[in-house]
């Protein structure tokens, strides 16, 4: 089956896009490890504080841990708009937030294990800015706050397994792609 069929994909879908073109139930791909494409959104207010949530406790893997602003799996990947409409409806589903712009910043690879399950995801990073209020999803999503990347990095520092493993390794790996300007302005300010 071609990744550019014209299968669409759904908020609410229980099957994930495998790397090999192929469509797979997503717990099954979790189990397995069967690499999967996904997208994760850092949604920042004016400020540049990020709005993380804390996934639902009934979540099928890694609830009751915060992680950024929303994540989901796309079942197209023929193209970045495509992508980024299907990350929009989940951010929408699961924090209420709609009609933001979204900015492709990178893609991301990891293969990790969580608890029973493994994350191994290639994964589509988008990056917006709004000062809605979010409207959470509770089944979904069990808390949100807004965080600067100071507080955000000292509590990855002393309680990592409050966050979601790959929350933490983007974190770790790319958080200077993602604040930008913070990590500007404080170089700045430090010389």
């Amino acid at each position: 089956m071609s990744i550019c069929n014209d299968k669409k994909g759904s908020i609410l879908s229980d099957i994930v896009l495998l790397t090999d073109g192929f469509y797979c139930d997503k717990t099954e791909a979790h189990v397995k490890g069967s690499q999967h494409y996904a997208f994760s959104i850092f949604l920042f207010d004016s400020l540049r504080n990020l709005l993380i949530q804390k996934r639902a406790k009934g979540k099928y893997h890694s609830g009751n841990l915060w992680s950024n602003t929303c994540c989901g799996h796309p079942l197209s990947v023929c193209s970045i708009n495509e992508i980024e409409k299907e990350a929009k409806s989940r951010l929408f589903y699961e924090m209420g937030i709609c009609d933001v712009s979204l900015d492709f910043e990178f893609l991301y690879s990891y293969n990790e294990q969580c608890s029973d399950y493994k994350e191994n995801e290639v994964d589509y990073i988008f990056s917006c800015v709004s000062e809605q209020t979010p409207k959470i999803n509770e089944e979904e999503v069990s808390d949100y706050r807004w965080i600067n990347i100071k507080t955000l990095k000292k509590e990855m520092q002393s309680s990592p397994e409050m966050f979601t493993i790959w929350f933490r390794q983007i974190m770790e790996l790319h958080s200077d792609k993602l604040f930008k300007r913070e990590l500007l302005e404080n170089s700045c300010l430090q010389l």
